[in-house]
């Protein structure tokens, strides 16, 4: 359909969008083939201009909407929006919004405008607005949030279950420690005593030099079950030690320090300060497992006697920072090749914490880890 006949019916542009210089044509032709709908209106909402992208956007022909009032294809909810973009406008002020404008075929389309009241003249009372389709744009936003949305709530869901399988890994260590220290060890400790008697027995009814030996193989045979009591007992410690339920987490981690040390000859400073006696199960637990880790790499990479740890209480928060003055490594390229750090930092967030690693190589390694003792009771 040739453009004449497709705009006719249209009241030709107001005189202030007219070119000053006389190119009125080319002015005219620049916004009737603009992307986006220019429309010209009255402050009440009455439509003196539509241009032609009106129809690809909105599906009407603009000699359909000449005279009509804007108002009646904006959906309700969106009408005071407007109705307060155009009395700024009409003070003289630039406004930007957003409504939705009905469809030729029944929808709602999402659009985006820039509107100026024209400054004098005849047309002084008329507003002048561009106006752009940002649906698709809008509907990529909506799905964008929902995604948003559903990540946040699988990140909710696996810091959740990641804590209790926390909890549940400490309560079977606690119950397989209970077990070993009150089962296994006390029934070692029974066959270490059935053993030391034999052997006295043997020594004392000897008769040759046949049972002197069986005397000595049962002493044998009871310092190997004694040795593999303590083992049992130091297996028990590690899985769950039991100081730390009874005196708490700073004698627990006090304990530890003093027995690693003694163990590998290092020099391992503690110190703890305002911490609280009784705190809960899964924060102690926490803590205690995050410094067994940081220890214990220490003893495999770090390649030096000296290390410290701090426990330091406030009224909302405990921290806790272990240092050591070894090798150090590239926390970027040590966190790709090992579970360690992963698993110190998954067990922080377990009880709303955080945990933070500084290190370089030559320079050592210093870890900090925050517990909000507020949010984690809550």
């Amino acid at each position: 359909m040739p453009q004449q006949a497709r705009i006719k019916g249209q009241r030709r542009l107001p005189r202030r969008l007219e070119h000053p210089a006389g190119s009125g044509e080319l002015y005219r032709s620049l916004i009737e083939h603009a992307l986006d709908v220019i429309t010209v209106v009255r402050a009440d909402g009455t439509i003196r201009y539509q241009s032609p992208a009106l129809e690809r956007i909105l599906g009407y022909r603009p000699e359909e909407l000449i005279g009509r009032n804007a108002f009646d294809y904006i959906h309700p909810d969106d009408r005071p929006r407007v109705q307060e973009a155009i009395r700024r406008q009409m003070q003289g002020a630039e406004a930007l919004v957003e409504c939705r404008c009905l469809h030729r075929n029944g929808t709602w389309r999402v659009l985006e405008g820039a509107g100026r009241r024209l400054s004098s003249g005849p047309d002084a009372f008329d507003i002048v607005v561009s106006s752009r389709d940002i649906t698709e744009r809008k509907h990529a936003e909506e799905e964008l949030r929902e995604k948003e949305a559903a990540l946040q709530r699988s990140n909710e869901q696996l810091k959740s279950l990641t804590a209790r399988l926390l909890t549940t890994e400490e309560e079977q260590r606690r119950r397989l420690a209970r077990e070993m220290h009150d089962d296994l060890n006390q029934r070692l400790g029974a066959l270490s005593m059935e053993l030391g008697s034999l052997a006295r027995n043997c020594t004392r009814h000897q008769t040759s030099e046949e049972p002197n030996a069986i005397g000595r193989q049962l002493q044998d045979l009871q310092l190997r079950v004694v040795r593999l009591s303590e083992d049992v007992r130091r297996m028990a410690h590690q899985l769950h030690p039991s100081i730390l339920d009874d005196l708490g987490l700073a004698a627990a981690l006090r304990s530890y320090c003093q027995a690693l040390a003694e163990r590998h000859a290092l020099r391992i400073r503690f110190s703890a300060r305002a911490v609280p006696q009784r705190l809960q199960p899964e924060i102690a637990s926490c803590l205690y497992r995050i410094a067994q880790e940081a220890l214990w790499n220490l003893v495999r990479h770090a390649h030096t006697p000296r290390a410290s740890v701090v426990l330091l209480g406030t009224r909302t928060k405990l921290c806790m920072i272990i240092r050591d003055y070894g090798i150090g490594f590239d926390p970027a390229v040590k966190a790709k090749g090992g579970l360690g750090l992963l698993s110190m930092e998954e067990r922080a967030h377990s009880v709303n914490g955080c945990l933070a690693v500084d290190s370089r190589p030559g320079k050592g390694t210093r870890i900090a880890v925050q517990v909000p003792l507020r949010e984690a009771a809550a």
